[in-house]
């Protein structure tokens, strides 16, 4: 073989592995969204209890996996995030975060607060990842996005405060792993989560029981994007 093809093979090899790399590299990265229904996420109820511990008193063993609450959601049980068993042996859900809203009851301004509670799968312990305060805001809820059932003195949660954002783990890129749109502005609040390694998620409500100013009747809602 002459030194020129000799040259031109090796030029050629290198052409072909930058190109390889190049290829890997653009697949790699996620092309695609996800335009999801709004799912279930709390069935509509009262307060869970007159705060967070009433429900889950982490200091006396309640934040094992074994007493999360075994309910569905539609009897008022956690959301399990759906996902599918990859080629490792792992388990894997689409899109890589969630969104949440939320409605209720019994009048406009009226309040609430919650936590948001996860657990990892097989025996994983309960995480608060969040807890906050919300108000009902003007924005009237004309069908529950789950059944299209028609809506009546339901408003969607219009303003969301969260405590602090540093309760769980910052998303790829360092966002915050949970956050809050549109808080404020009389529509829709919206709760961002990025729920790495977790399969079960529960919103836990209190202070909102119908008394005086406070909400009742709440309902959660969440999609994957």
């Amino acid at each position: 073989m002459r030194k020129t093809d000799v040259i031109v093979l090796v030029v050629i090899v290198i052409a072909v592995g930058l190109f390889s790399s190049v290829s890997i590299k653009i697949r790699a990265e996620p092309t695609d969204t996800y335009q999801a229904s709004w799912q279930l996420v709390r069935e509509t109820a009262t307060e869970d209890g007159a705060n967070f511990a009433a429900v889950y008193a982490l200091a006396t063993s309640e934040g094992d996996f074994a007493h999360k609450d075994s309910s569905t959601v539609a009897a008022g049980g956690p959301f399990r995030l759906k996902s599918q068993r990859s080629d490792l042996g792992l388990r894997h859900s689409f899109g890589d975060h969630w969104q949440f809203i939320i409605c209720g009851g019994l009048a406009e301004n009226d309040t609430f607060s919650f936590n948001i509670v996860g657990w990892a799968a097989a025996n994983g312990p309960a995480q608060i990842i969040a807890e906050g305060d919300g108000i009902i805001g003007t924005q009237d809820v004309v069908l529950f996005p789950d059944d299209s059932a028609a809506a009546a003195n339901t408003w969607w949660a219009d303003t969301i405060s969260l405590d602090e954002t540093t309760k769980w783990t910052t998303a790829e890129g360092g966002a915050n792993g949970v956050s809050v749109f549109n808080s404020g502005d009389n529509e829709i609040a919206v709760i961002q989560l990025y729920p790495q390694g977790l399969e079960w998620l529960q919103f836990v409500f209190y202070d909102c029981d119908g008394s005086g100013t406070e909400a009742n009747n709440l309902t959660v809602y969440g999609r994957r994007i």
